[in-house]
């Protein structure tokens, strides 16, 4: 048993010597570099000129249609406070809204709008989380009245929204 206990003993300390003696010299590793996705928030136009509608760290979204629209909670859970985020591709700009009566006052500026690209994220909670029901409520049933539609999904197939998922 004792020559079974030195010979696991030494075994052991040959393997840490030899890992030790062939292992890579870690200060020559560099640091992996920082994120090399521009930072950019709603309004501002991207590196190919297009306006950014939703952004989340260095992930963005820009528009791809006529009109975005994006429901934002801009508070926390204890203090919300509600946030339209609208663009339309004829003026090239995105306006912000900090209540509901401003937005549709606005969108009255847009007589034949029918049908706008509503925004939000594919993981986690969507950007209005933490609004109340209420507030949620009668943003749709303000959109139902004046007749436009909410549309999930571009023409082209995709999903509007931004990728919040993690990078596995």
């Amino acid at each position: 048993m004792k020559t079974c206990i030195v010979v696991a003993t030494v075994l052991v300390a040959g393997v840490i010597y030899w890992g030790v003696a062939h292992s890579p010299n870690l200060s020559a590793i560099s640091p992996a570099p920082a994120s090399v996705n521009p930072i950019y928030n709603a309004g501002d136009l991207d590196a190919k000129g297009e306006l950014v509608i939703l952004a989340s760290g260095d992930s963005y979204t820009t528009l791809k249609t006529d009109y975005a629209l994006v429901m934002l909670n801009v508070g926390d859970e204890k203090n919300p406070q509600e946030r339209y985020d609208f663009a339309a591709k004829s003026t090239g700009k995105l306006d912000s809204f900090h209540s509901l009566d401003d937005l549709m006052a606005a969108l009255l500026d847009y007589p034949s709008l029918e049908t706008v690209d509503f925004y939000s994220v594919c993981c986690g909670g969507p950007p209005w989380y933490g609004l109340s029901d209420d507030t949620v409520e009668k943003f749709y049933e303000s959109m139902g009245v004046r007749g436009i539609a909410l549309r999930s999904e571009r023409p082209d197939g995709m999903m509007n929204g931004l990728c919040t998922c993690l990078d596995w």
